[in-house]
């Protein structure tokens, strides 16, 4: 018996994909609405474990055959979740502090995290014919849970007040989880649609679909991506009936969301200083910038556990130096430069069409958004970016399908 591990990897790449982002709202949806049981948990970790497993059974052959050019920054990728697994274990089995044990859960929980998105972005096969379908079956179904939800409370914010305030007995996830899903969602989709001004719609109805769940770092996230993809467009000196159609298009988005927009959450961006959640991450930047000075080399590993508990850590690429040392940070945000200068740089070179390279620009400079000022280092959004660059870069040297194949008994 031979098995194709590529074709195993694609297809584990897809379902994960949609079990992790879209499968993942549908899933929570169902448990707000009381339709299902909460028969998987949270849904995500149970999905990130078993590809996570998977990753760790087939990295040697990914490293021997599969990266082709890619391997150097395939290797840094490993090299970053080494240093993190060990600095990790290190730190409970030898430092030992009373929060320790507390520490080691949550990073192995993102590097469990970070080793699924991984494999996702690797071999999702942005290119098969059926992939196109799934993704916009996917959409579809996200708009119409979301649609459901206006109906059901008679506002345009029934996503929001679906997820706001949920009860942790219940295991529904916050609209932070769901923006994630439908920010990766929309991306995918975008990648796969072969028209530019289509792009670009699918961009927007993701961005404000992500305002009405009130999820702010995700929506200020995939805005900011839709309109550096817009400069794009207009750089390129592409039909000017599609220049300005997307210029119409997004005149008349901000005309008819602006109401919305000033009537959710996300308008306290428009004055932080009175917003608490903005004070609130300040205050939680100024201690991080305090533990870098005390201890510049090495940080202080699970320090906001000792300071307050679960999530009082910077909210940006700071965590990674707080949490892995001066190394952790250099490596980490080393990557997300890298990728998304490659990404962009590939884009404006004539791979504006592809649609791994369309992909992967736009999730690594999300990646870089969240990663200065809005997510901490356990985020997934960087390392899937990350995987489909990887993909991008290893596609066109692929090695033959009998590198692939695996005998067994």
């Amino acid at each position: 018996m031979r098995l194709n591990l590529l074709n195993i990897s694609q297809r584990a790449a897809a379902l994960g994909f949609l079990a992790l982002f879209p499968g993942f709202l549908l899933y929570q949806y169902s448990l707000a609405q009381g339709w299902i049981p909460a028969f998987l948990g949270g849904e995500f970790g149970v999905v990130s474990l078993f590809l996570a497993a998977l990753c760790l059974l087939l990295l040697p052959w990914i490293l021997a055959r599969q990266l082709g050019r890619a391997l150097l920054p395939g290797v840094v990728v490993v090299l970053l979740i080494c240093y993190c697994t060990i600095w990790a274990f290190t730190n409970y089995f030898i430092v030992h502090e009373p929060y320790s044990a507390e520490a080691l859960q949550e990073t192995a929980a993102a590097l469990g995290t970070w080793l699924a998105v991984l494999l996702v972005g690797l071999f999702f096969p942005f290119r098969r014919g059926d992939t196109g379908k799934w993704l916009w079956i996917a959409g579809v179904l996200i708009v119409l849970a979301l649609l459901h939800a206006m109906i059901r409370f008679r506002s345009p914010l029934g996503p929001y007040l679906t997820f706001s305030g949920v009860d942790d007995d219940a295991q529904v996830s916050t609209y932070q989880g769901i923006g994630r899903s439908i920010l990766v969602t929309s991306i995918f989709i975008s990648a796969i649609v072969k028209r530019t001004n289509r792009r670009v719609l699918v961009l927007a109805i993701g961005s404000v679909l992500i305002l009405l769940v009130g999820s702010r770092s995700d929506f200020f996230t995939l805005a900011a991506v839709t309109a550096v993809v817009v400069l794009l467009v207009i750089a390129r000196r592409i039909n000017p009936i599609t220049i300005a159609t997307v210029i119409l298009g997004g005149w008349l988005l901000v005309h008819f969301t602006a109401p919305i927009f000033l009537h959710s959450r996300n308008a306290e961006l428009l004055d932080l200083s009175s917003s608490s959640s903005w004070q609130a991450r300040q205050e939680l930047e100024v201690a991080a910038l305090h533990i870098i000075a005390e201890n510049p080399v090495y940080g202080t590993f699970g320090y906001h556990f000792r300071d307050g508990g679960a999530g009082f850590y910077a909210h940006n690429a700071l965590s990674a130096w707080t949490n892995f040392g001066l190394p952790g940070f250099i490596l980490y945000t080393g990557l997300i430069g890298f990728f998304t200068l490659v990404s962009f740089w590939k884009l404006i070179s004539g791979e504006f069409a592809d649609p791994v390279w369309f992909a992967a620009f736009q999730l690594n400079l999300a990646g870089l958004i969240i990663a200065v000022g809005a997510q901490p280092v356990f985020a997934p959004l960087p390392i899937l970016g990350w995987g489909v660059a990887l993909n991008a870069l290893r596609s066109r040297a692929a090695q033959p399908e009998e590198s692939d194949q695996l005998a067994t008994v």
